[in-house]
This record gives structure tokens, C-alpha cells and sequence, in this order.
């Protein structure tokens, strides 16, 4: 009294076929393959996977533990923000930081677009402080600040004559 598996043989198709040799051999990204420094099972690791293959802009080194810098979270931020919908191209006027030298020269032009598009600002002293711990408060406001400048780009380019 075997089983007759023909009929289903003949019903497979490729979204079971992929789904069932990924859970049978196991595979999967790992986030300790692509970050030194984050573990498989860390309940944050599908994250740190989930950002780099949606193109955030991440060091293999990072430490998940560290706490973040307002220029590192100005990078990851403008980042995420830059793989969401297309946005104008505009000749960047730098603004004026004058602790510009502690700035890390990777995140410079990530810092001058936040400043550009209202995402973040600097003080009245024209400072950046780029080495201080963001704060929940300033990350808040920029993430508030980022989405609303996306959602009036996006309203604005609907009603946008053709």
C-alpha cells in the first residue's frame, strides 16, 4: 500500500521547491557572514541582514553593543532614507560646520544631505558635534523629520504636472 506522490510531483512549483531546500539544507543569510561582530542568533540579526541587503551602508566590523555616534546614525539614517523612492538630484551648497575636522570623511556628504533636506540640523555655533552619543530624543526627531520630508516629496511629485 505505497502512496501515489505523482500527482504532487507533478503540482510542484518553484516557490515550494526554493522554500523547502532553504528550510531542508538550512540556508540562510547569517549575519555572522557578512558582520564580524553580530551573532546568528542575536534577536537583532535579521535586522543588521535585513539593512544590508537594502543597501544600508554598514562597516563589517560593527559593534552591535557600541554606542552610536549623531555622525554614525546621521549615515545609517540618510542611507536608509536614499534606498526609499527616488529623490531630485541637487548640487549640494556645503553647509558650514566648523568642528567639520572631527567629522569621519565617509559620512561627510551623508551629513551634508541630512542638513540639505531639514532631516538634521547644527547649532547656532555652526557645530556638528559628530563624536557625541546620539541621543533617543535626536534620533526621534531626525527619523520624524526624514519621513516627512518623504511624505511631501511623494505628495508633491503626485500632483506634479506631466
Amino acid at each position: 500500500m505505497g502512496r501515489d506522490f505523482s500527482s504532487r510531483i507533478n503540482d510542484l512549483k518553484q516557490l515550494i521547491i526554493i522554500s523547502g531546500l532553504l528550510k531542508n539544507f538550512n540556508i540562510a543569510p547569517r549575519a555572522s557572514a557578512i558582520f564580524a561582530n553580530v551573532d546568528d542568533n542575536a534577536w537583532f540579526a535579521e535586522a543588521f541582514i535585513n539593512a544590508h541587503y537594502n543597501g544600508i551602508e554598514m562597516p563589517a566590523d560593527i559593534d552591535p553593543n557600541k554606542v552610536m555616534t549623531r555622525e554614525e546614525f546621521t549615515h545609517y539614517l540618510v542611507s536608509a532614507f536614499e534606498t526609499i523612492g527616488q529623490k531630485p538630484m541637487v548640487k549640494i551648497a556645503p553647509v558650514p560646520i566648523t568642528d567639520e575636522a572631527d567629522i569621519n570623511p565617509e559620512y561627510q556628504g551623508s551629513i551634508q544631505r541630512s542638513l540639505l533636506w531639514k532631516i538634521n540640523s547644527i547649532r547656532g555655533d555652526e557645530k556638528f558635534n559628530p563624536k557625541s552619543e546620539i541621543t533617543r530624543e535626536e534620533a526621534a526627531i531626525m527619523l520624524f523629520n526624514a519621513i516627512e520630508y518623504l511624505e511631501a516629496y511623494q505628495k508633491s511629485a503626485e500632483t506634479a504636472p506631466e
